[in-house]
């Protein structure tokens, strides 16, 4: 008579103990030696992930970059943007810090990066989000001719970015009207008025509001008459010019 051999349920038994040990054996060293598993990995400021972190001007930032998981000293290299960084022979192995002071408006979007000097793959970064109130600028324009076109520049930085408007006289522009054309870009707030009259004239202010301030930049627009080169006042004082140069007007 044939012995008969370990059923199918005997084989599925075995192979969940097996399972079970090797998972907990797994288990077990990773809580033990988390370095053989996972590497090295940085934090800034005890945090291991790229972020934003928002100031304002003027402030103080540290930065203090770790290692973890490690096994033995890593050296580290600190970026500003694509940039290194200059780091005193104290402060580069396992541990470094630097300073931003004082953090300025030019400082917004721009990127610290920590990295591993042997693995530039191994790295964390924080972006500044720096919050500062609507900068305006620019300039008035030239003495305007009547019936030709305009254009106020106002530049503004802002962040968070600014709702922008026009107004003249006080009086908010209502730039429906087909005369009034705007172009508007991250950093221009460009007012275009076509054909411009002598009614035209008078004090324009580029108005910027946002959740840090309000700022307004004014512009003095002064429109002059349309210029005739066929007057006969005008072919007068060509002549007076020829006089000056080749002789003496008889006029009287």
């Amino acid at each position: 008579m044939k012995k008969p051999g370990p059923d199918h349920n005997t084989f599925e038994m075995a192979s969940n103990v097996f399972s079970g040990i090797l998972y907990r054996t797994l288990l077990f060293t990773s809580i033990l030696w988390p370095s053989s598993i996972a590497g090295p990995e940085l934090a800034i400021n005890d945090i291991a992930a790229d972020r934003k972190v928002s100031t304002m001007p003027g402030r103080s930032l540290p930065l203090h970059c770790s290692v973890r998981n490690h096994t033995e000293e890593e050296e580290l290299v600190w970026l500003r943007e694509d940039g290194t960084v200059d780091l005193k022979d104290g402060n580069r192995m396992t541990a470094s810090s630097l300073c931003v002071f004082p953090v300025s408006v030019e400082d917004n979007g721009v990127s610290f990066t920590c990295r591993l000097a042997r693995d530039s793959s191994v790295q964390v970064s924080v972006t500044l989000d720096v919050l500062f109130p609507p900068i305006l600028t620019g300039e008035d324009p030239p003495l305007a001719e009547e019936e030709g076109d305009v254009t106020l520049d106002c530049y503004a930085k802002a962040n968070p970015p600014a709702q922008m408007s026009w107004m003249k006289d006080n009086v908010t522009l209502m730039l429906e009207n087909s005369r009034y054309e705007i172009f508007h870009t991250s950093e221009l707030y460009q007012l275009k008025i076509l054909g411009v009259k002598k009614s035209d004239s008078g004090i324009y202010d580029c108005l910027a509001e946002s959740s840090n301030g309000t700022e307004w930049r004014s512009f003095h627009l002064v429109v002059g008459g349309k210029k005739n080169v066929n007057s006969s006042s005008g072919q007068l004082d060509k002549l007076d010019s020829l006089f000056l140069l080749y002789g003496t007007s008889n006029r009287s």
